[in-house]
């Protein structure tokens, strides 16, 4: 019995330190490259102007995809923050 029990202990530390923190940060990379794509190829469908600043032709419309995707990269680093198990539950 104490065998399972020390099984049980070893496989949820594993997954609280090693699996989680590996699957959010996949979760949150490829929801990001998704957001980027999707929100900057709707964008650019929508919008044909640019901006020249210093003789170069700026699409605005990258930098309002770019700016959603770092909102969702903070929002995903703050669920991180949160989710992660503290050192003294271990205790």
């Amino acid at each position: 019995m104490e065998h399972n029990d020390q099984h049980d202990t070893v496989n949820n530390n594993v997954r609280e330190r090693l699996l989680f923190p590996i699957l959010l940060s996949v979760a949150a990379l490829v929801i990001t490259v998704v957001l980027i794509v999707v929100i900057g190829e709707f964008l650019l469908l929508f919008g044909h102007d640019y901006l020249t600043i210093g003789g170069e032709h700026v699409v605005p419309q990258v930098f309002v995809a770019l700016g959603l995707a770092l909102i969702c990269l903070v929002g995903f680093a703050i669920a991180a923050a949160r989710l992660a198990p503290d050192d003294d539950d271990s205790h």
